[in-house]
This record gives structure tokens, sequence and C-alpha cells, in this order.
């Protein structure tokens, strides 16, 4: 009785890899991974290299292994139609028990292409200069300069 109340109280994580999605796309695909009873949690992490469109990635030891092809109908109903799935990992992205990685790629986006804004936003600091500034640029196109203890420039 314990176990069976254990099992019924846990629920399958679904990690959405944002990194290329709007605010409002993002508010989206977790209302659709709601809806199908998971749990969402947004990221911004880098995708894998092997992933270059829309694709999810589950645990093998996934106690629902119906809640993915759930996922899988309710994303390609919307706007989200998914490439590819497969069991246990994707590049070094590994998937623990109870979970899935759900890769969104929007229409025009080629990942790991260097050519959005999303993978060149970082901060980047200079070397050997006799005043350390740093650059930061942001998903927006906006960019700042600061110097190294903060002040913005």
């Amino acid at each position: 009785m314990f176990i069976m109340l254990l099992s019924a109280c846990s629920s399958t994580t679904v990690h959405i890899y944002g990194k290329y999605l709007t605010k409002e796309q993002k508010e989206g695909v977790v209302s659709i991974v709601e809806q199908q009873g998971l749990t969402a949690e947004v990221n911004q992490l880098d995708f894998p290299d092997s992933v270059s469109h829309t694709s999810i990635v589950y645990s093998p030891m996934l106690a629902d292994v119906e809640s993915v092809e759930g996922l899988i109908s309710s994303l390609s109903t919307s706007q989200w139609p998914i490439v590819s799935s497969g069991a246990l990992f994707s590049g070094n992205h590994w998937f623990k028990k109870d979970t899935i990685g759900l890769f969104i790629v929007p229409d025009g986006v080629k990942p790991h292409s260097g050519k959005s804004m999303q993978e060149i936003a970082d901060t980047y600091r200079g070397e050997n200069c006799t005043s350390q500034l740093n650059l930061v640029l942001e998903n927006n196109g906006r960019f700042r300069f600061n110097h190294e203890n903060g002040e913005k420039v």
C-alpha cells in the first residue's frame, strides 16, 4: 500500500529546452505538457550536437511510457510536430528515471549554426588588457560593456 502511494505521488518531469523559444512559445509548451498531467521545467541549456529538429528523449526506466505517446500526439496537433523520439540519451544529455527531454526547434531556427542571438548571447571577457572590460551580448540583440567589478561603461 505504501509503495502504491509513493508511485501515485511521483510525476514524470519534462525538461523543456527553451533556448530558441519566445516567452509565449514557452508558456504554450508548458501548458501542453501540464495538460498531459506531467510536470514541466523550462531551461535555457544548449542542445546536444545531435539535435537539429524538435525531438523527445526519455529515460528507458520511464514508468509511464504512454505519457511519451500522449505528449507527442498533443505537441503534433499544436505547432510542434516531433521529428524524432528515443529512449536513453542524445549526445551528452542523459535522462534519469521518470524524466523526458523535450527539445523544441521553431521554424527557421538551425541549432548549432552560430547565427542566432540565442547561440552567441554570452559574456565575453577581454584578456591581457590594461582595463578589464566585459562585453555582454543579450538574447534580444542588446549589448553592454561592464568593468570587471560590474560597473556599466
